[in-house]
């Protein structure tokens, strides 16, 4: 009797976990990669520079009160140039750099209360008027590495005034 009984309580052991492990569901990879999923934003005027984000696709904005598109940026080893399609608006931002030093990697994030020297001056020649500022604007400037002669860039500016002038996107700069 006694081994009938162990013998059913195995039994009943093992049919459980058969029944358990066919109702559970396989832990399988997907082999599909699951795409990242990025948040398209809308770049607005703001001298914030925490709630700046880089929105998707080529710079682009208003400069007093225009619409603004990229048509090329360039560097020349100490000037960033962006210019607009159309040539009717460029920035030139001295960025300060030292003598063959790249923009591989650099970042500048640059708060409108900062003072200094070395901070990246930003001169503008717009369809109405041409000004520059050493400081008082906001800015994040972020640049990847370079390939083929090309550097990989996200540019998110925007400059005080009523007209809020503003460009964010990304850049590709090229040799001047």
């Amino acid at each position: 009797m006694k081994l009938s009984f162990r013998t059913t309580c195995v039994s009943l052991v093992s049919l459980l976990c058969l029944y358990w492990s066919a109702a559970a569901k396989p832990i399988r990879e997907d082999p599909t990669p699951k795409k990242s999923v990025e948040e398209d934003v809308k770049a607005e005027w703001t001298m914030d520079v925490n709630s700046m984000k880089f929105p998707k696709g080529p710079a682009s904005g208003k400069v007093t009160g225009n619409e603004f598109k990229l048509e090329w940026a360039k560097y020349n080893g100490e000037t960033l140039n962006i210019k607009e399609l159309g040539g009717r608006t460029q920035f030139i931002i001295f960025l300060f750099l030292d003598k063959g030093e790249t923009l591989d990697g650099k970042i500048f994030t640059i708060a409108p209360d900062m003072r200094n020297n070395k901070n990246p001056h930003i001169h503008i020649h717009a369809r109405t008027k041409a000004w520059a500022l050493p400081n008082n604007y906001a800015m994040r400037l972020e640049f990847g590495p370079t390939k083929d002669g090309k550097t990989t860039g996200k540019i998110y500016l925007c400059l005080p005034g009523e007209d809020k002038t503003y460009i964010a996107g990304t850049i590709e700069v090229a040799p001047q």
